[in-house]
């Protein structure tokens, strides 16, 4: 588990060091169109990039202080060792086992081999009570026909079982398939017939039931110190997906958890952290995407079905990044903008003989162009189909919008090629290979990089304009993510 916590962490550094902010005075946690529309209507504000710099490290010092109880909380200590533990047995025959039977009338095996504690939130029909024993570093089961309960030491220091967590699930009544024992092949030799014979066993599958909602508990020497919830509904037919689909986990310190989605015409994504009601970090996304015909193997048109998208991340509880997207729109024009170019990559036919262009004396001039006005082109292009926007909630205005510029890369190849005239060869010469870049032609790449816009139309490459002014923050947030390393 706390790997949500340097997950937050880390979108909390990204946000802030590549173009961050949050929300709060207008509700983003669902990123309807018109709402994000209105951010990216609204005014920008009147201070200038240096004093936005020194409000935004402000408040991220202080989303690193909201932050700072989750060091001294007990439940993500003890879930994290649980789930070291679910780990460490895995390669034993796991203790884990469904205790009913099946269609056939015969008794599942153990599903939850090699999983952790996720699984135990994915299936119903899991009972037994699961003793952790340090002595044999794995665990001991009592049966049950009503509960399912491990028992085990809240840290990795301790040997005596002080934490339990209990689950429950109610079954939607969708079956799915699961390996209970794993095939096998091997090879042996039968010395009767002086041959070698291929041995395989298929695998053996149970049936076991998707769960429409599971609740859990987590005790430390009989308190509560964490609760769980899921709820997922489930597509139709044989291999049921989720179609919606909710996970809240509330930890010890007020810290709240809670991620959801949902599959249809528009798809969502949300997720956020929160500490007392107050928000710390938040990302929601909602798209038009045709997301069963995307994953087709083979779809002639993909473009046809990524359609379009709304973003918001969030930090803290005023800025935010404001994303609207329109994928479909620009993957047409990137489509026209290559087709438009002279492209040296593609083979030429001429008199019944394929001709690269790599062979002529052009093919140089010819590929730096092609990079150039591709890179140039696509920037324009997703400049017009990709906006972001760094926003104040609580002021309702703009701070900056994110532009992409076409730069040259600096990193040139250690080698280069020069054209060497011989008459013999088709094109009248060939590009020879030399383990130096003096005065030779190399293939010049070009890299996106990202600017700040602001009110004044002063553009700041977002490297440079957080490179400084936030080491307090940077600080704050290494000493953070420090403090959770084992």
């Amino acid at each position: 588990m706390k790997k949500i916590v340097l997950y937050s962490i880390g979108i909390a550094q990204i946000a802030m060091l590549s173009s961050c902010s949050k929300d709060d005075g207008v509700p983003l946690i669902a990123p309807a169109d018109q709402q994000i529309q209105a951010l990216i209507n609204a005014p920008y504000s009147t201070l200038t990039p240096s004093e936005q710099k020194v409000k935004m490290e402000s408040e991220a010092n202080a989303f690193v202080t909201d932050m700072e109880d989750m060091k001294t909380s007990t439940s993500i200590d003890a879930l994290e060792n649980l789930e070291n533990l679910l780990s460490s047995s895995a390669n034993r025959p796991s203790p884990i086992v469904v205790n009913r039977s099946s269609e056939s009338g015969d008794e599942m095996g153990n599903p939850l081999v090699n999983n952790g504690i996720r699984d135990l939130l994915s299936y119903g029909g899991f009972y037994g009570i699961y003793t952790w024993d340090s002595s044999k570093a794995d665990w001991k089961k009592t049966d049950s026909d009503s509960e399912l309960k491990l028992v085990f030491p809240s840290t990795s220091n301790k040997t005596s079982n002080d934490a339990e967590i209990s689950i429950s699930a109610v079954a939607s009544g969708k079956k799915v398939d699961i390996v209970d024992t794993e095939g096998t092949s091997r090879v042996q030799y039968n010395y009767q017939t002086n041959m070698y014979e291929h041995i395989q066993t298929e695998e053996v599958l149970d049936e076991i039931y998707l769960p429409a909602s599971t609740k859990a508990t987590l005790s430390i020497n009989g308190a509560v110190v964490s609760s769980f919830e899921t709820a997922t509904t489930y597509t139709d037919g044989k291999h049921p997906d989720p179609k919606t689909a909710m996970i809240k986990i509330m930890f010890d310190n007020g810290y709240v958890w809670e991620m959801s989605g949902a599959q249809g015409a528009v798809n969502t994504v949300k997720t956020s952290i929160t500490k007392n009601g107050k928000n710390l970090i938040g990302f929601s996304l909602d798209s038009t995407a045709n997301i069963d015909k995307l994953i087709e193997e083979e779809v002639d048109n993909s473009n046809d079905y990524i359609g379009t998208a709304n973003v918001v991340y969030t930090l803290g509880e005023n800025f935010a990044i404001i994303g609207k997207i329109d994928l479909k729109q620009q993957a047409k024009e990137l489509n026209e903008l290559e087709n438009s170019l002279d492209d040296p990559h593609k083979v030429e036919y001429s008199n019944g003989v394929y001709i690269s262009s790599y062979n002529k004396k052009d093919y140089y001039t010819r590929l730096n162009a092609y990079n150039k006005g591709y890179a140039e082109g696509s920037v324009v292009i997703q400049n017009k189909y990709v906006k972001f926007y760094l926003v104040s909630k609580k002021e309702g205005t703009k701070i900056a919008e994110v532009i992409m510029r076409a730069e040259k890369s600096e990193d040139r190849p250690y080698y280069s090629y020069t054209w060497t005239e011989n008459a013999a060869y088709p094109n009248g010469g060939y590009w020879m290979f030399s383990y130096t870049n003096n005065g030779g032609e190399f293939e010049q790449r070009y890299e996106e990089v990202a600017y700040l816009k602001f009110n004044d139309n002063t553009e700041v490459e977002m490297d440079v304009y957080f490179s400084s002014g936030f080491d307090n923050f940077k600080n704050k947030a290494e000493d953070f993510s420090n403090s959770f390393e084992d």
